[in-house]
């Protein structure tokens, strides 16, 4: 599993992990374990159970027993109450069963110091950050996304286009690695647009709101 975690992290790409697991359990409320399953099956299941096993890991680590007590008893507590929570929320509303939404990044500001201190700031579209676009709200040089994101990004694209901030895989902001992409763009570099049709060149020289140390 940590080869396979690694990898995920690595390349950003979906796993499928097929896991053989004991069961410990009834199958349902109303299949009970003891109407199909002979006493030797469970007796085997119940010795390879991961948590009495992770336990035994723990003392033998000299972890105190009364210690792991506590933990225990706190994670019944949060399971009951995230139980309680899941019971009285509202039924998901049908009108958002085509919405594709598997995960938003947690990030959603920057934090720290920048290194070097004096770089462009770099932005990774998330849904916070799609709102603020969404009422013209662009405070960024340099905006990345990734295949999957840029279907969100089509609506405001007459907004992003004309201030060169649309992600596209010529100048890497389109990225299945943002990451990685992060890394080469923290570098100094400049960006030199030409037009089709006419001799012209466009050269972005410096940003006003950058201090003037830098030059």
């Amino acid at each position: 599993m940590q080869q396979t975690i690694e990898a995920v992290r690595k390349n950003r790409k979906p796993w499928l992990v097929h896991a053989k697991v004991p069961l410990l359990d009834h199958h349902t409320s109303g299949v009970r374990k003891e109407t199909y399953r002979s006493n030797e099956d469970l007796q085997k299941h119940f010795a390879n159970d991961p948590v009495e096993k992770l336990k035994n890991q723990l003392l033998q680590s000299g972890i105190n027993a009364e210690e792991l007590e506590k933990i225990e008893e706190g994670t019944k507590l949060s399971v009951q109450e995230a139980f309680e929570k899941t019971v009285a929320s509202p039924e998901p509303d049908a009108a958002t069963v085509s919405e594709h939404i598997f995960a938003e990044t947690a990030i959603i500001e920057e934090k720290g110091e920048r290194s070097p201190a004096a770089n462009k700031k770099i932005v990774i579209l998330d849904g916070k950050i799609l709102a603020e676009l969404k009422d013209s709200k662009i405070n960024c040089y340099i905006m990345l996304a990734t295949p999957a994101t840029m279907p969100k990004l089509l609506p405001i694209a007459r907004f992003l286009g004309p201030k060169g901030l649309m992600p596209n895989p010529k100048n890497g902001t389109l990225t299945e690695k943002p990451e990685e992409t992060i890394r080469k763009l923290a570098v100094a570099k400049t960006s030199i647009k030409t037009e089709k049709k006419v001799p012209l060149v466009h050269l972005s020289l410096i940003h006003i709101s950058e201090p003037t140390r830098q030059y």
